[in-house]
């Protein structure tokens, strides 16, 4: 079967975020690039996950949005994803979408997350912003999600969920799970008062790391 690795590492991603409780049923969707193309591996539509292969993962042209391989239907977020790696390119292997508990009560109480906690602004690049409503599937998520996300790599859609990348499934994953963490803070911390924000020092020099970390890896010797 060809892409053999990235559609296990689909199937990998969706166990976990069953094990982590950030998804039920056939909630949320995976994408992984495959790696010097203009291709992904895409979780199909509608497929329990503990019953999901290899085999049911779909490989799509990001360009024409077409599938390639596969004999089911890509996830009915798939115009969300390709926009996301068409315009983050190969600084973003994968991109997560989730229907977390704490996020999604935090997304219909109109809050993202500022930036409160250390490793939110070292590891997802500052606050977690909130992407406006717009109908799941359409391609005017599409275009709001990347217009909010920027160069950041967690989203919070209103109404909806959230949206993790990384520069590969592991990290995109755990980009969801901090940012779970870090609505469930806010929502403890909300019903007190308004959160108090990092220091801008802290700030800064948490957000010079994240970019130094976001770089692609130089090789190690040069002709």
């Amino acid at each position: 079967m060809a892409h053999d690795e990235q559609r296990q590492q689909v199937v990998w991603a969706c166990n976990e975020l069953v094990r982590l409780g950030l998804v039920a049923g056939t909630a949320g969707n995976v994408t992984v690039r495959i790696p010097g193309t203009e291709l992904v591996a895409a979780s199909p539509s509608s497929v329990r996950y503990d019953l999901l292969t290899a085999a049911d993962v779909c490989v799509v042209d990001l360009g024409a949005g077409d599938v390639v391989e596969g004999f089911r239907n890509p996830t009915s977020e798939l115009l969300m994803h390709a926009a996301v790696h068409r315009a983050r390119g190969e600084s973003v292997g994968a991109v997560v979408h989730a229907h977390s508990v704490a996020v999604t009560a935090l997304s219909v109480v109109g809050r993202g997350v500022p930036p409160i906690v250390d490793e939110q602004v070292a590891i997802l690049g500052g606050e977690i912003p909130l992407c406006p409503h717009e109908l799941p599937g359409s391609a005017a998520l599409a275009e709001r999600v990347v217009e909010h996300l920027g160069d950041l790599r967690a989203i919070i859609l209103a109404h909806h969920g959230m949206l993790g990348v990384g520069r590969d499934v592991h990290q995109a994953v755990a980009v969801c799970h901090l940012a779970e963490r870090l609505a469930e803070v806010m929502l403890k911390v909300l019903p007190l008062g308004e959160p108090r924000l990092l220091p801008e020092e802290a700030q800064r020099l948490e957000r010079a790391y994240y970019e130094m970390s976001s770089r692609p890896p130089r090789p190690l010797f040069s002709a």
